[in-house]
């Protein structure tokens, strides 16, 4: 969070000159030159002259107390605005700033108090309430945080801190709309405001707004071209657009930004992984280890070349020490958690690696909201019975370029897509969110009271052509030339329906793979927020009714769906791969038998598999964790 470091009226007690002898004018005058010249350890010195020599003047242990925060000596400048408070007890930016030098030193609760010292003596003190704001938001206290921060907002609309900080506040509370406007208003007062435009983008970023985050990412360092840590948001924020290549470049330059930036190296690691360069991805992760960085991105980079190096069990020994040892935070214990537990998977030590799966899945446990994951089912299949579909309208565009790639995540979706992707006519365009975000907007575009599906009903051919024409345009920046892009977003399975309006000439693939399998390796993967169903295994189980929907759309809808089995592809590619490549109209590629030799980004947690001929060892693979299992079969087997 964002806090004003000395309040405004500082300016005046560093220039102010009272009466004294020559000497001190002398003094007063040089330490003011070297202020003005940033060279602050020279004007420290001069002002510890002035105050030894005059140890009554408030304003000279003002200043002396904010050079000193300046350099980054708090303990010094808390004793010089104590001095200043002795001679001056009412003056509230001695307070303040007390408090500051508090909070820096990590002392919250006296700063705090230091706070509300300033604010007794100048209630209307934007600045105070903003800091008084920030500390109790760290203690916990966020109703009377906020309201310190709207307070402080209220007496300076112009002060864009507050701003920042009550936009973060109501971040965590899931308020994101007002969050994005106080950011914007923080930015408006201060269109070089660094935290708020950073905090803009994070927060577009975990709204999926990826283009707009990228936006903000750039404008950030045309200002600030040495912010290591916006260059990696930046990365992460190009990994979302499936820009893997620019990807790299942007965690590299944070990396050289930054030595020390662990999580940039395994975040570029990783990358390259992606992108199937597996020996400068552990060419990287050597020199990262090789200069003492450590870091949860590294060590998960590490776990996917280790069996190449022969390294298994020393990176589960790393791994494992870290989480022993390292002051971690939880997403970082989380994803060592599942890089232990993928290693111990792969060296056949099951009960270790179910219980390192456990506590990674325990450590970002969230809330699946199973009654409004029924609703969008229910509706959707009363909404979308066949007598309406055949009357409902269609966009006039009639295009057959996009091809959606759906069923469970680790179905195989990624397989189909990296085996399609190879033809010379076909591009993988992977996870796109078009579908999911049209979804989410579609009752505000059109104005309607109902909310999604039963909005559609409102929905015109010049809406549905409008839609289409957004997605083709994306489309068309990804690539120009093919005659199918595959949009594989797993579960763009929730929206054939409105999918068959925007686009009546579309061809479905729905993967299917064995239930326990496939619930199985959700649980063991790092999937986000976006997937609150996955780190409990009953959640999984239950959302695996997804196959009452698609019973659903394979009656009613009149869109081709070809419907491919994991298990028989692997058991039978000569036969099923061919099929494939038939349904979605292109000619015979031989390539698409190499698939494993396609050298093209895969942007999913099964981006090292796709690169390996077809393998039957992940069939069945569920009967190694039997026992821990019982909760997954109970769900699975719930009547529908």
């Amino acid at each position: 969070m964002a806090i004003a470091a000395r309040p405004k009226t500082k300016c005046c007690a560093i220039f102010r000159m009272p009466d004294d002898n020559e000497l001190t004018k002398k003094w007063r005058s040089e330490a003011q030159s070297l202020l003005r010249a940033n060279r602050f350890d020279d004007a420290r010195a001069f002002y510890r002259q002035i105050c030894d020599a005059e140890p009554e003047d408030a304003d000279a242990w003002h200043v002396l107390g904010s050079v000193n925060g300046i350099l980054g000596d708090h303990a010094a400048a808390e004793k010089c605005f104590r001095r200043v408070i002795a001679l001056c007890p009412d003056r509230s930016e001695g307070h303040f700033n007390i408090g500051i030098s508090l909070r820096n030193q990590n002392r919250t609760e006296e700063a705090a108090m230091a706070f509300r010292a300033a604010l007794k003596h100048n209630p209307d003190y934007a600045e105070a309430h903003n800091a008084l704001g920030y500390v109790l938001t760290i203690g916990g206290q966020r109703p009377a945080a906020e309201q310190h921060f709207r307070r402080a907002i209220a007496l300076n609309p112009g002060l864009p801190d507050p701003q920042v900080n009550l936009g973060n506040l109501l971040r965590t509370q899931n308020q994101n709309e007002e969050a994005l406007a106080c950011y914007r208003r923080a930015i408006e007062a201060r269109p070089d405001h660094a935290d708020a435009m950073i905090s803009l983008s994070v927060l577009l970023s975990k709204l999926m707004r990826i283009e707009e985050a990228i936006e903000w990412d750039r404008r950030i360092l045309a200002l600030y071209p040495d912010r290591a840590e916006v260059h990696y948001h930046l990365g992460n924020a190009l990994l979302g657009l499936n820009k893997v290549e620019d990807a790299v470049a942007s965690f590299h330059t944070a990396w050289q930004i930054r030595s020390d930036f662990a999580e940039a190296a395994g975040a570029e690691a990783q990358a390259l992984q992606k992108l199937g360069r597996f020996e400068e991805s552990a060419q990287c992760i050597r020199a990262a280890l090789d200069r003492g960085q450590r870091s949860a991105a590294l060590v998960v980079a590490l776990a996917v070349v280790s069996r190449r190096l022969g390294q298994r069990a020393e990176t589960i020994a790393l791994a494992e020490t870290m989480l022993a040892r390292d002051k971690l935070s939880g997403d970082d214990a989380r994803q060592l958690h599942f890089a232990a537990g993928k290693l111990h998977d792969e060296l056949e030590h099951y009960a270790e690696a179910f219980e390192h799966y456990r506590q990674a899945n325990a450590l970002h446990h969230r809330r699946f909201a199973r009654d409004a994951h029924d609703r969008l089912v229910n509706d959707s299949i009363r909404f979308f019975d066949p007598d309406r579909i055949r009357n409902m309208p269609r966009s006039r565009n009639h295009s057959e370029r996009p091809l959606f790639i759906v069923g469970m995540p680790r179905s195989g979706t990624s397989l189909i897509e990296q085996i399609l992707a190879s033809h010379a006519r076909i591009f993988g365009g992977g996870e796109m969110n078009i579908i999911n975000q049209y979804a989410n907007g579609l009752q505000a575009r059109l104005g309607a009271d109902a909310p999604y599906p039963s909005c559609l009903g409102a929905v015109t051919p010049a809406a549905l052509d409008e839609m289409a024409s957004e997605y083709l345009d994306r489309l068309h920046v990804m690539d120009q030339a093919a005659v199918r892009v595959t949009d594989k977003m797993p579960h763009n399975f929730l929206h054939l329906g409105m999918i068959a309006m925007i686009f009546p000439r579309t061809r479905v693939i729905h993967v299917v793979r064995d239930p326990m399998d496939t619930c199985l390796s959700i649980y063991f993967q790092p999937f986000n927020e976006l997937h609150a169903y996955a780190c409990d295994l009953a959640d999984i189980g239950y959302y695996y009714a997804y196959e009452k929907l698609m019973a659903h759309w394979r009656r009613a809808l009149d869109v081709p769906i070809f419907e491919i089995r994991y298990e028989d592809l692997v058991a039978d590619p000569d036969q099923w791969i061919p099929r494939l490549v038939e349904f979605c109209g292109v000619e015979w590629d031989d390539r698409c038998m190499r698939f494993y030799d396609t050298d093209r980004a895969v942007n999913t947690p099964s981006y090292e598999q796709v690169r390996q001929p077809l393998y039957a060892r992940s069939v069945g693979r569920w009967r190694h964790y039997e026992k821990q299992l019982e909760p997954l079969r109970t769900a699975l087997h719930r009547p529908t």
